[in-house]
């Protein structure tokens, strides 16, 4: 658990540094691209060094989504948002898919879903419509679990998300 808070920390300093050095990453893209003719151009991304780690989808993660996609069970709207998909089987090869491959609704997924002391880990989140919401996700065996996403692009890795749990409901019998 100390391990998980330290890890937890570390990947927000690191986060702060980047969202500072974002402004002068976009400066130096514009300027770089205005002095090419042809593209391909720079993005932003290409001058940021501290970029989170885990931009990278695990091996876990990867061969969850090449059985999903080989079943014919990965959503159309996933496929497209993704990561480069042929990275994806290169990084899966030798790797079992997991138990829990995949919980989704229409525009929300999580995928390699586990529950944690804290909530809901996910190796990958792909969201339509990134904002924070709750959500009833629905695992493959039909079962609902009701998490709070809270999302700032279409695609995050190794997210962690609190669960909602149902309220009692019981009937009075007055």
């Amino acid at each position: 658990m100390i391990f998980e808070a330290l890890q937890e920390g570390d990947a927000l300093a690191m986060q702060e540094l980047h969202l500072r050095e974002l402004p002068i990453a976009q400066l130096t893209a514009v300027y770089a691209n205005s002095q090419k003719t042809k593209p391909p151009y720079f993005s932003r991304d290409d001058f940021c060094l501290f970029r989170p780690r885990n931009n990278q989808l695990s091996p876990e993660v990867c061969s969850a989504i090449v059985a999903l996609a080989e079943s014919n069970e990965l959503p159309g709207w996933l496929f497209e948002i993704i990561p480069d998909y042929q990275e994806i089987e290169l990084n899966s090869a030798g790797t079992l898919p997991p138990e829990e491959k995949i919980w989704m609704t229409k525009g929300t997924a999580l995928v390699c879903p586990k529950y944690s002391a804290s909530g809901v880990r996910a190796g990958m989140v792909a969201c339509e419509k990134p904002g924070s919401f709750e959500v009833d996700l629905f695992d493959e065996q039909g079962y609902s679990h009701r998490v709070k996403i809270q999302v700032s692009e279409p695609v995050e890795f190794d997210v962690l998300f609190e669960v909602i749990q149902p309220e009692d409901e019981t009937e009075n019998d007055d």
